[in-house]
């Protein structure tokens, strides 16, 4: 994208200058600014294509800087790419939670840049370009066809018939899945689906486009030799100047650093299991899920026995050992889909799954206490086992009954913890469980 306008925002003017040098030596108009604030103004000012912006400036910061700019109209759909020194992926979360469209560790390889800003150009464009008109595409074809040409080199850019069967797809997307274009012309788009997918997204993809309508979203494709990635999509039915009915156009955008990104942030690098920070935002929406489908839902607490006397005994380093064994063992056992293990800190662990009825709830929970027990990883400072054991408080709320609906994560939470008092103070090894 030859030409286009770049505004730069950086409080340090050595910065500046280099990044105005490169990007200018490679044919962008460059703007500069050295605050959130003279950002804002000359954003508005005149459009840019696209905003560099670093993330740690004084009195407004990037990330709010970039809040500001997304809730503006007029600057909302400006392509923002964050440039920091910060590397944590706490602050590449925040950056995407703030609306930027990608990540750049300071210091940064040139030649990355200038390939992260042109995709982003030439995306923002081609996204532009699909909303046009047909009148207006015909006026512009020249464009469009130079367009098309960029789309299908370097966009991954599908058609299908009203079957979802592909009946263009670019070299872009050929090279991205795999396949040859001979394989994919002709063939049903289900080649791609992936079973690791959220549950419904598929249902409400082919709703939206069978109503007519555009879709967006977040989906997990799968590649030739089986591997699978996550693509940012955008799928619109197209009509010809009739209202008949031709295709359905689809862009997808690779997002897999997004999403490693956003799995470091609620995974516990320990056990690999959910961390405590997204089992508080997964409790509350499993209790709305079953509230919905009427399920049985089973929270379980465990705690692993005795285990400041197998640190005292074994040291710490076995101690973790033994935490990544249970992750395994929780894993083992709860390996339905929409199950869900988390390691809520210390040695305290967390369940959330749906059962069908109070005797499944137990018999889940003793279960997962028997994993435990059979690792058989030797524990000689334990009072209630050879071996490492743990204790199990659950609790199986019964969503089909209207006055549970009154429950929130608060009521749930301690009722689990009264049981896993008990297990304890009844002799560990043990599951109490109650069901309401």
């Amino acid at each position: 994208m030859i030409g286009a306008t770049i505004l730069v925002v950086d409080d340090t003017p050595t910065n500046l200058e280099l990044l105005d040098t490169l990007l200018s030596r490679n044919g962008y108009e460059v703007r500069t600014s050295r605050s959130g604030e003279g950002a804002l103004r000359a954003a508005d000012a005149e459009l840019p294509n696209l905003i560099l912006l670093d993330v740690m400036m004084p009195v407004m910061d990037g990330y709010e800087t970039c809040r500001r700019l997304k809730a503006n109209a007029r600057t909302a759909d400006i392509p923002v790419i964050f440039l920091s020194a910060k590397n944590e992926s706490s602050d590449k979360v925040e950056a995407f939670e703030a609306g930027g469209v990608d990540y750049v560790s300071k210091p940064f390889n040139d030649a990355e840049l200038l390939s992260r800003v042109n995709t982003h150009l030439q995306l923002h464009a081609l996204q532009k370009a699909m909303a046009v008109k047909n009148a207006e595409l015909e006026m512009n074809r020249f464009t469009l066809e130079k367009n098309l040409e960029v789309m299908n080199e370097h966009i991954i850019y599908a058609k299908t018939d009203a079957d979802g069967n592909f009946t263009f797809v670019s070299y872009a997307f050929c090279r991205v899945y795999g396949y040859r274009k001979e394989e994919l012309l002709g063939v049903n788009n289900r080649i791609l689906k992936c079973k690791e997918n959220p549950e419904g997204v598929y249902k409400e993809l082919w709703e939206q486009l069978k109503a007519g309508k555009s879709w967006k979203g977040e989906l997990r494709n799968r590649r030739k030799d089986g591997s699978s990635f996550w693509v940012e999509g955008y799928i619109e039915p197209t009509y010809d100047s009739h209202g008949a009915f031709l295709c359905y156009t689809a862009i997808y955008y690779d997002i897999n650093d997004k999403k490693r990104v956003e799995a470091l942030s609620v995974t516990d690098p320990l056990s690999g299991l959910y961390n405590r920070r997204h089992f508080n935002t997964t409790l509350p929406i499993e209790i709305q899920r079953s509230i919905r489908s009427a399920d049985v839902l089973l929270f379980v607490m465990l705690d692993v026995d005795y285990f400041k006397q197998y640190n005292d005994t074994y040291g710490h380093q076995e101690g973790d050992k033994v935490l990544a064994s249970i992750g395994q063992a929780l894993n083992a056992v709860l390996n339905r889909a929409h199950d869900l293990t988390f390691r809520l800190g210390g040695e305290e662990f967390g369940v959330l799954c749906s059962v069908k009825d109070a005797a499944s709830a137990a018999n889940m929970a003793e279960k997962i206490r028997n994993a435990i027990e059979q690792m058989r990883l030797p524990h000689r400072s334990s009072s209630v086992s050879d071996v490492v054991t743990a204790s199990l408080g659950a609790v199986a709320i019964d969503f089909s009954v209207k006055k549970n609906y009154a429950l929130n994560v608060d009521d749930i939470y301690k009722m689990a913890d009264d049981e896993l008092y008990k297990a304890k103070k009844e002799g560990r090894n043990r599951v109490s469980i109650v069901s309401v």
